[in-house]
């Protein structure tokens, strides 16, 4: 079974970059068609550049350093304010 999968995708991947090959090869082809194939692929527009760095192995004395800081913020948080931090529509027990 996995080869069938394999095959079908090589197949679809095969098509597509003939198709793109084709349009771009044209004689037909403008220099401004040429650029917007390029750029504009995914959904019609290029996507944004995502901010990353929370996904990056950081070192531990980083990691340490950012979870004290949310300890020492929490324990300066007074309990009469704390208990709003929390879901609303939930009755303490």
């Amino acid at each position: 079974m996995p080869e069938k999968n394999e095959n079908s995708r090589n197949a679809q991947n095969g098509k597509a970059k003939n198709f793109l090959e084709a349009v771009l090869n044209s004689p037909a082809s403008s220099q401004a068609v040429h650029e917007t194939l390029i750029l504009f692929v995914i959904a019609g527009a290029l996507r944004p550049k995502r901010d990353i760095h929370r996904f990056v192995k950081w070192p531990k004395v980083v990691r340490i350093q950012w979870r004290r800081r949310v300890l020492k913020q929490r324990l300066k948080v007074p309990p009469a304010v704390n208990r709003f931090r929390k879901e609303f529509g939930q009755e303490p027990r």
